[in-house]
């Protein structure tokens, strides 16, 4: 009884403490890679696509914007869904956004950012990797389709990675006593049988 107790709580603690920050930031860049699987299927059908964008956007909280490349290299914006209280791809400067697109395409057509929002001067800056610190984080995913005419059709998503280092003391805080009473209850066991 007392070895299925260390076992239980070995596995509670690698699942809860150490791996679930990596198990978050997954199921978030699935949630994203999803939602672009979804909208892709519209890319040809314009008139569908902002209607579908504005859907998934508020089901996932996402936020999504469109734009076409036309052939002098401006972008016309064809959608934008802003259901984030602060959305990197929403407060960028056209600089940044051709950025976004130059990028995407020098690596395939898909390009994967990530962002933290400078708490001193509100700005935000692009990081290499996620830390999950106490600071909110984005994932930015930039993918470029083409229209039936030939244009680059630029679609951004954007979600936020909320701090998982709260949720982790808490759930720490919960392994300890849950710990306690479990092994608690391996020796009152032990001791009856």
């Amino acid at each position: 009884m007392a070895v299925f107790t260390v076992i239980i709580i070995t596995l509670m603690w690698l699942l809860e403490i150490v791996f679930l920050p990596d198990i978050y930031n997954n199921a978030k860049l699935d949630e994203i890679k999803n939602t672009e699987k979804a909208l892709s299927e519209h890319i040809s059908t314009p008139v569908l696509l902002e209607g579908k964008a504005e859907t998934l956007s508020r089901q996932k909280d996402i936020c999504i914007i469109g734009y076409r490349f036309i052939q002098n290299g401006k972008a016309e914006p064809l959608f934008s869904c802003d259901v984030l209280n602060s959305c990197v791809i929403h407060s960028v400067s056209e600089k940044h956004l051709l950025s976004f697109h130059k990028t995407a395409k020098e690596n395939g057509g898909r390009v994967l950012n990530y962002y933290r929002l400078d708490s001193k001067n509100g700005e935000f800056r692009q990081i290499t990797s996620l830390n999950n610190g106490d600071e909110l984080e984005y994932i930015v995913y930039s993918v470029v389709y083409k229209d039936v005419y030939g244009n680059d059709i630029l679609v951004i998503y954007n979600s936020v990675i909320s701090s998982v280092n709260a949720t982790v003391k808490t759930l720490h805080g919960l392994l300890i006593i849950i710990s306690i009473v479990m092994v608690l209850l391996s020796v009152i066991f032990t001791l009856i049988l």
